[in-house]
């Protein structure tokens, strides 16, 4: 039960970091999607409903702090949550290729939705900011998954709610 009274807080402080530190650190140009890549993992551990709550509540972090347009990343990091269930309800979730590139098509479908939203409302031409923003993110993302979902793994262990088992079909 601690677990889901301190994940939100803690979801919180994790995007602080990404947007207010990393982003900084690489100068925006190419940054680590933790928020996603958690969205992947709640995506492989954690049941339906409390998972896409989860994944609700950091996309709303992520819109509020990144003042994006509203409910953008909420949206995304939801559908991004089930296609992650039905993906690894399917597929061996211990392997690292697999789950490394299913990372970096979901950064690549996010950044390509977010530019896309954009067009649509400022009317400006974006595809240029896919080659430059959205694919060397998908590419630090991939590299940087498999880590990410065993410290993130280590983490729910520490928390009471994990074991230390392989990934499973929750």
């Amino acid at each position: 039960m601690i677990f889901y009274v301190l994940l939100p807080l803690i979801l919180l402080l994790m995007v602080i970091f990404q947007t207010a530190i990393l982003d900084h650190l690489f100068f925006g140009k190419v940054g680590i999607e933790l928020a996603l890549i958690f969205v992947i993992y709640a995506g492989l551990r954690i049941r339906f409903l409390p998972g896409g709550i989860l994944s609700l509540i950091i996309g709303y972090f992520m819109d509020c702090l990144t003042g994006s347009i509203s409910g953008l990343h909420a949206f995304t990091y939801v559908v991004l949550f089930f296609t992650s269930k039905f993906y690894f309800s399917r597929i061996k979730a211990d392997r690292h290729m697999f789950m490394a590139l299913f990372c970096f098509v979901s950064i690549l479908f996010e950044g390509v939705v977010i530019l896309l939203f954009y067009k649509m409302l400022s009317g400006a031409d974006v595809s240029l900011n896919i080659l430059v923003f959205t694919l060397p993110r998908a590419g630090v993302g991939a590299v940087l998954c498999p880590v990410l979902l065993k410290i993130f793994n280590m983490a729910e262990v520490y928390l009471g709610y994990g074991n230390t088992r392989p990934f499973e079909r929750a």
